[in-house]
């Protein structure tokens, strides 16, 4: 917030001092930038992307108007917006891993002149408009800088890997699902230790999810739960995630073996090692009704092995070995 209005504010403003306040709040600016990766993916998660969208973009806005050098052009910031794209959902929400929240920013008009996939965020706009229901500081940006005249086209999500930051998107119109694979290196202050995490949603429906933040953020009385690997979807050894002690814990390492993207199906494996155990998760999604995940867990050690679902909605248990997962009128059979 305060690198974007100064910077915006030193386009205009004339002192002897301009230059450098400039440089510092372009440098400040930049290390919010430097959480894009080479492929575009936003190592802070989803939520907080859409953070920095709502104020790299409003800036961008005045920058052109400015020089005339239109920053969405970048390649970098152009991947950055098509990721954009891939990872929210259909109803204009976003997969909630790491610090997260179900708050939405006001981002998408600021799309709708310069950049490249103006019309599919045009479209995302008209869509989901409603859903902003409290005033935001950048809705006087977004009317100058809103152009009616771009055609609304409706963005077609499909399959998506994002290996850089470890972000393997599964969409095909009926499921909507992230396998999760952040190498050690794209950590933030905002992550969690969730490594092999997985969300479902089904026919817009969230089923399967990360609690992100919790119902309080960093003030939650439950804040040291919500964090921890064990409040994750991922394989939990001795009931535990990987050990945290900066000594002799777990290393957070993560690799991928497996990466196929087709028309017909899509294949992720994803492997790492925590409490002795190995543990590769293959995600495979062959038709539009179906997900398939696969934990092969093996240990030298005697090992108890469980793998949590955390969801929206009621659990029916049919049979020993088989349950629906019930949200509104949405049934996942598991």
């Amino acid at each position: 917030d305060i690198a974007c209005g100064v910077a915006t504010a030193c386009l205009v403003i004339d002192t002897p001092k301009t230059d450098l306040w400039l440089d510092k709040a372009l440098n400040e600016l930049g290390k919010g930038l430097g959480q894009i990766l080479a492929d575009g993916s936003y190592t802070e998660g989803a939520y907080y992307a859409q953070f920095i969208a709502s104020r790299f973009f409003q800036f961008a806005f005045y920058y052109q108007n400015a020089t005339g050098i239109n920053l969405h052009q970048l390649d970098r910031i152009r991947k950055f917006s098509e990721w954009l794209l891939d990872i929210e959902y259909s109803d204009g929400s976003v997969p909630m891993w790491d610090d997260a929240m179900p708050d939405r920013y006001f981002y998408l008009p600021l799309m709708v002149r310069n950049s490249d996939y103006s019309e599919y965020f045009a479209e995302k706009f008209y869509r989901v408009c409603e859903d902003y229901t409290t005033p935001d500081s950048r809705i006087v940006d977004s009317f100058f800088s809103f152009d009616s005249q771009i055609k609304p086209v409706k963005y077609s999500n499909k399959t998506k890997f994002y290996p850089d930051g470890g972000q393997f998107i599964f969409q095909n119109g009926t499921i909507e699902s992230l396998l999760l694979a952040e190498k050690e290196k794209t950590f933030t202050k905002h992550d969690h230790i969730d490594p092999l995490e997985f969300t479902f949603y089904a026919y817009g429906k969230p089923l399967l999810i990360d609690s992100g933040y919790g119902l309080d953020g960093v003030n939650d009385k439950n804040r040291d739960w919500f964090i921890s690997p064990e409040a994750n979807n991922i394989p939990l050894v001795n009931g535990f995630g990987p050990d945290q002690n900066p000594i002799w814990g777990d290393d957070n390492y993560i690799s991928i073996s497996h990466e196929f993207r087709g028309d017909n199906i899509s294949i992720v494996q994803a492997n790492t090692k925590y409490r002795a155990t190995e543990l590769p998760r293959m995600a495979i999604l062959p038709t539009s009704n179906y997900m398939i995940i696969i934990d092969s867990l093996a240990s030298d050690n005697l090992q108890r092995f469980s793998i949590p679902w955390q969801g929206l909605g009621e659990l029916f248990l049919l049979e020993e070995n088989i349950a629906y997962w019930k949200q509104d009128k949405v049934n996942l059979k598991i």
